[in-house]
């Protein structure tokens, strides 16, 4: 199965830090009968609380916040504008992690997508939905099944995007995105367990 084909890359520069993006649905991974150019989801995780933006500390609540407030500076095309009149990133941090399944999406985003085309370097827009949630509540979904909403969305095969790491928190995020792709094979092989039951 061909993942993501003439993608090789995520522009992590082009967004707040993030731990990982991670590809998912059938137009991450091709399929019989779909059309290409479908919008392609994608689930962006913030690192685990404590390592924030510019090196300030957070919790898994406040970082939601601060990496809103931040992505709104960046990417105000993202958000529907209504956001901007109801509190900007600060409310929609808040509203993500208020109740479950503690994700803010982002729809219909154009994102740039390195990619190789006939071995030429070249930047295509991809249109995208993207989810934003933060590590402890990704995990927590993964290992409970609190919600099933994103651990459902990761049943089936996923791209996960690493962007290039920082000397500051390089070990720890390498011991983060370990455990993580352990909690994500573990959620599919535990589907698989309950569809045949």
């Amino acid at each position: 199965m061909k993942a993501l084909e003439g993608f090789r890359s995520f522009p992590f520069q082009k967004f707040p830090p993030l731990l990982s993006a991670i590809a998912y649905g059938s137009a991450a991974f091709p399929q019989a009968g779909r059309k290409a150019g479908e919008m392609l989801d994608l689930l962006l995780v913030l690192p685990r609380g404590g390592r924030g933006i510019g090196g300030s500390q957070w919790t898994a609540a406040s970082g939601a916040v601060h990496w809103h407030e931040a992505n709104l500076d960046m990417n105000p095309g993202h958000y529907r504008s209504f956001v901007a009149k109801v509190g900007g990133g600060e409310r929609v941090g808040q509203v993500q992690r208020w109740r479950r399944p503690k994700v803010w999406f982002n729809p219909n985003v154009e994102i740039p997508m390195g990619g190789q085309a006939e071995g030429r370097k070249t930047i295509r827009g991809r249109l995208c939905k993207y989810g934003v949630t933060t590590l402890e509540d990704l995990e927590s979904d993964l290992t409970s099944w609190d919600d099933l909403y994103l651990a459902g969305r990761l049943h089936k095969p996923v791209e996960i995007f690493v962007p290039p790491s920082d000397p500051r928190t390089a070990s720890a995020d390498f011991a983060d995105l370990s455990s993580l792709g352990k909690k994500i094979e573990f959620n599919r092989l535990c589907a698989v367990g309950h569809s045949t039951e």
